[in-house]
């Protein structure tokens, strides 16, 4: 070999073994980068759900802290999935009252995402004469 003088090998750049192994390799990470990005979009629509839930629930409870003592009863609704009241329902908000001074009010929320029923649960105690309008 002459000094100055690259050998043929390393003038013919990437072998076709290469370029298949390094393409599979970036294929690898790109499908872990869809992976994590599906997780990412699934964990902020299950947010969105608990959020809508909770608000919910809170919301029926005090419209129950504001009703009459005496009225009190178990019941539920149904809402859509902005929040509306009707059908089609998509979370359920059922509570029951129990005891007499104080009562207890037992609420939960119901929905179904992506076949799965999920559920929160709230409960408050009230005592007669504390709520005013």
């Amino acid at each position: 070999m002459h000094p100055g003088k690259t050998s043929r090998k390393r003038r013919r750049g990437f072998t076709l073994i290469e370029l298949l192994v390094s393409m599979v390799v970036f294929m690898i990470g790109m499908m872990g980068i869809m992976g994590l990005q599906l997780a990412s979009a699934s964990g902020g629509r299950n947010a969105q759900d608990v959020s809508v839930a909770t608000n919910l629930g809170a919301s029926k409870l005090e419209d129950l802290r504001l009703s009459a003592f005496g009225g009190l009863s178990n019941g539920s609704q149904t809402y859509k999935a902005d929040g509306s009241e009707g059908a089609p329902a998509y979370f359920t908000v059922a509570w029951t009252v129990s005891g007499t001074a104080p009562k207890t009010i037992d609420l939960t929320v119901q929905w179904v995402r992506q076949s799965s029923p999920k559920s929160i649960q709230l409960s408050t105690q009230l005592a007669q004469g504390t709520v005013t309008k």
